[in-house]
C-alpha cells in the first residue's frame, strides 16, 4: 500500500472493522449487519479482494462498517493482506471484530493476540461453531473470554445464529500481558522517544510491527516520522539483528505462537460426536487425482451440457427468437418508422447497429440467459467447498509453469468475470505469479457470458470440437505461463491453502449470489453494450467500419479463413468480451460460419485481447507500460494461434461436424 492512502475518510461517523484469515465467514457476517447482501460470499479464501463499507445503526448511533479481504497475520505476505494493514492504520478505525475458525483456534488466537498488542478495541467472533462440534472439539468462551480480556462469541454464520449479538457486545481492550525478551523491551523504550503518536494504535504495537519491517507500517512511519527518526530505528533494528540471528519477526511469532497454544489448550476439550466417514471419503475422492481428474472432467461436462442446452438452448430459443426478435424488435421498428422522420436517429435505434435491435437483444436475448444459468451453477459449486480441491489437484501441474495452486482460484474466478479475477491474483504472494497469473487470464480465460455463448453454440455441434478449443486453448495457457516463468526473474512460493468443508449449499445464498450477479452484470453490462452500439454506429456512419473490414480481410479470410464480416466480432470483443460473444452467436444463427470457422473464431475470441475493463484494470495494477506490453503480446499471438489451428486443419483435410 502506498503511503498516499494514508489519509483518514469518514471521520465523522466511528468505524467498525472486520477482521480475519481467508474464508470464516467474514463476509456472511457483513452482510448480516449491513442488513442486505453487498458482499459475495463463497466456500473458498479470496473471494473478498478490496474494502467493502457500509453505513450502519447500533444503539441509535451510527456506525461504518468496514470489511477487509483475509489476514492471517500483521505482516502481510500478499498485496490483499498489505489492503487490510493499510485500514488498519487509518486513524478513524474505532473497534475490531476479530472472526475466527473457530475449528482453527490457535490460529484464530494467532492473530487476535497480535491485535490486541496495538490496543484497539475488539470483540472476538468464533465461527463455524457447528463444523467444531461436528469434530469433536468444546471450546469454553467464557474462559477464553476471561483469559484473554475481550468479548467472545459463539456463531454458525451461515444459519445467522449468534449474529443478532456481534453489535451487542462492548468492544474492549485485552488486558492480557505477553512478556518479551529483554532486547526487545529495551527497545520499546528506546524506540518510544522517536515514534510518532498514532491516535488509535498503541505505542508498542507501533513498535512491534516497525520491529517486525512490516512494509504497510513502515510506509506510515516514513511519511509521518523525520528523517532522522527513520534512520535511528533502522540503525536499532540492524544492530539487533546482527546480535540475533534469528530475526525479531520470528522471536514475536514464536512468542505469540506459544501464547495460542497455551490458551487453546486451555479452552478446548473433546467432546462425543456421531460425525459420519462421508465428509472424509468425498474428500478422498475430490483430492486424490486418480477419482478427482475424472470428477472434474464430468463436473465440466455436465457445465457444458446445462449451459448448452438450457442457457443457449431453451433460454436464448424463447427469449431471442419469440420475445426479441418475434415480438420487441417489430415494435420498435414500427414505432420509429411512425414517429421518427430522420433516418440517422432511426437508425441508431433500430437499423443493423441499432441500440434496441442490437445492444438490448445482445444483453437481454443472447448474453443474460446464459450468463444466469453459469452463474446459478457457479454459485452452487462456490458454496460447496469444492473449488479449492480444484487446486489441490492442479498445484503439481501448476507448479511446473511458476505457479502454485493457490492461482486456480483466480483463474477460476476468471469464468465469471476477468475484470474481478484480475484485482483476486492479489492473494499470490509474489509479484512474479500474480503477473504470471493476470497474463494467463487476459490471454486464456474466457469470461461466463463468453464460455456460456462457446458452449452453447458447440454444444450443438460436436464434442470433437470442444474437446479441440479446450486442448489449444489449455495448451497456450500452460505454454505462455511456462515461458514467462523461465524469462521473469523471483520464486514461485509455497502453497498453503486451508480447504474448506465439504457443505451442502444453501438454496438462499446460491439464488441470492446468482440474482447479485445478474444484477451486476445488468448494471455494468448493458450500459457499455449502449455505448459500445452508439460508438458503432458512429463509425458506420463514417464508413469506418467498411474501412475496418476491408483492413482487416487479408488477415481474416487469408490467415484465419474466416468471412471479412467477422472483422466486426473483434471490434465487438474488446468493447466487452461478451459483446464479442454474442457476435459469434448471431453469426452461427445465420449460418455464416462453418463448423471449422467457428472452432477457429472461438479460439482466436478466448485469446484475443482483453476487453476494456480487464485492460484499465491491469494498468492501475502494474502499470501502463504493463497493460500496453500484454496488449500487444496477446493481439498477435492470438491471431498466430488461429492461423495455425486453421491450416493444420486444412492440411490434414479435417472437416468438423
Amino acid at each position: 500500500m502506498s503511503p498516499d492512502n494514508f489519509e483518514e475518510e469518514n471521520q465523522s461517523i466511528p468505524s467498525i472493522l472486520l477482521i480475519g484469515p481467508p474464508n470464516v465467514g467474514k463476509s456472511v457476517i457483513f452482510n448480516y449487519l449491513a442488513g442486505k447482501y453487498i458482499v459475495n460470499i463463497s466456500n473458498y479464501p479470496g473471494t473478498t479482494i478490496e474494502l467493502a463499507k457500509t453505513k450502519i445503526k447500533s444503539n441509535n448511533t451510527d456506525f461504518l462498517l468496514i470489511d477487509s479481504p483475509g489476514l492471517n497475520g500483521l505482516n502481510p505476505v500478499s498485496e490483499d493482506e498489505a489492503i487490510t494493514i493499510g485500514i488498519l492504520l487509518k486513524e478513524s478505525i474505532r473497534s475490531i471484530i476479530v472472526v475466527g475458525d473457530s475449528k482453527n483456534l490457535q490460529r484464530t488466537l494467532n492473530l487476535t493476540l497480535q491485535l490486541s498488542l496495538l490496543q484497539i478495541p475488539l470483540v472476538l467472533v468464533l465461527n463455524m461453531t457447528d463444523e467444531t462440534k461436528r469434530l469433536g472439539i468444546s471450546i469454553n468462551s467464557e474462559l477464553l473470554s476471561n483469559l484473554i480480556g475481550i468479548p467472545v462469541l459463539s456463531t454458525i454464520a451461515t444459519k445467522e445464529e449468534g449474529l443478532s449479538n456481534i453489535l451487542k457486545e462492548k468492544p474492549k481492550k485485552s488486558k492480557i500481558e505477553i512478556n518479551f525478551p529483554k532486547f526487545i523491551e529495551e527497545i520499546f523504550e528506546k524506540a518510544s522517544e522517536i515514534i510518532p503518536e498514532h491516535k488509535t494504535w498503541d505505542k508498542k504495537g507501533l513498535i512491534l510491527q516497525l520491529l517486525r519491517k512490516d512494509p504497510v507500517t513502515w510506509a506510515w512511519f516514513e511519511k509521518f516520522a523525520s528523517e532522522s527518526s527513520v534512520l535511528k530505528l533502522k540503525d536499532m533494528i540492524s544492530e539487533i539483528n546482527s546480535k540475533y540471528h534469528l530475526g525479531i519477526d520470528y522471536t514475536v511469532i514464536n512468542i505469540i505462537d506459544r501464547y495460542s497454544k497455551q490458551i487453546s489448550q486451555k479452552v478446548t476439550s473433546r467432546i462425543k460426536t456421531d460425525n459420519s466417514n462421508l465428509r472424509i471419503r468425498l474428500d478422498s475422492i475430490t483430492l486424490n487425482p486418480i477419482t478427482g481428474i475424472p470428477l472434474l472432467i464430468i463436473v465440466m461436462v455436465v457445465i457444458f451440457l446445462l449451459v448448452g442446452y438450457i442457457g443457449a438452448g431453451l433460454l436464448v430459443d424463447f427469449i431471442e427468437v419469440e420475445i426479441f426478435n418475434g415480438i420487441i424488435n417489430p415494435g420498435i421498428i414500427f414505432l420509429t418508422d411512425t414517429i421518427i422522420p430522420w433516418q440517422i436517429v432511426r437508425d441508431f435505434l433500430s437499423g443493423e447497429f441499432g441500440i434496441f435491435t442490437l445492444g438490448l437483444t445482445y444483453a437481454f436475448g443472447v448474453i443474460l440467459p446464459i450468463v444466469a444459468v453459469f452463474f446459478l451453477i457457479f454459485s452452487f459449486l462456490e458454496d460447496t467447498g469444492y473449488l479449492p480441491r480444484i487446486a489441490v489437484l492442479l498445484n503439481s501441474t501448476f507448479n511446473r509453469v511458476g505457479l502454485n495452486g493457490k492461482a486456480v482460484l483466480p483463474l477460476l474466478l476468471g469464468t465469471g468475470c476477468v475484470t474481478m479475477a484480475t484485482l483476486s491474483t492479489r492473494i499470490l504472494e509474489s509479484k512474479k505469479e500474480r503477473l504470471i497469473a493476470t497474463t494467463i487470464l487476459a490471454l486464456g480465460i474466457p469470461c461466463s457470458a463468453q464460455l456460456g455463448v462457446i458452449l452453447g453454440i458447440v454444444s450443438s455441434i460436436s464434442v470433437v470440437s470442444m474437446l479441440i478449443i479446450v486442448l489449444v486453448i489449455i495448451s497456450q495457457i500452460l505454454i505462455v505461463a511456462y515461458l514467462m516463468n523461465k524469462i521473469i526473474p523471483g520464486k514461485r512460493s509455497d502453497f498453503l491453502l486451508e480447504l474448506p468443508p465439504l457443505r451442502s449449499p444453501q438454496f438462499s445464498n446460491v439464488i441470492f449470489k446468482t440474482l447479485a450477479r445478474i444484477e451486476s452484470f445488468i448494471k455494468e453490462a448493458v450500459p457499455i453494450f449502449i455505448v459500445g452500439i452508439f460508438f458503432i454506429n458512429i463509425l458506420n456512419i463514417l464508413g469506418i467500419i467498411d474501412l475496418i473490414i476491408n483492413s482487416f480481410e487479408p488477415v481474416v479470410e487469408t490467415f484465419l479463413g474466416l468471412p471479412k464480416e467477422t472483422s466486426l466480432t473483434f471490434i465487438f470483443g474488446f468493447i466487452r468480451r461478451d459483446f464479442g460473444a454474442a457476435g459469434l452467436f448471431e453469426l452461427v444463427q445465420m449460418n455464416l460460419l462453418s463448423v471449422n470457422q467457428i472452432v477457429v473464431l472461438s479460439i482466436v475470441l478466448i485469446l484475443f485481447i482483453p476487453c476494456l475493463a480487464t485492460f484499465l484494470i491491469i494498468a492501475k495494477e502494474y502499470g501502463q507500460k504493463t497493460a500496453f506490453s500484454v496488449l500487444f503480446f496477446i493481439l498477435p499471438y492470438a491471431l498466430l494461434i488461429g492461423t495455425l489451428v486453421n491450416y493444420f486443419l486444412i492440411i490434414f483435410g479435417i472437416e468438423l461436424v
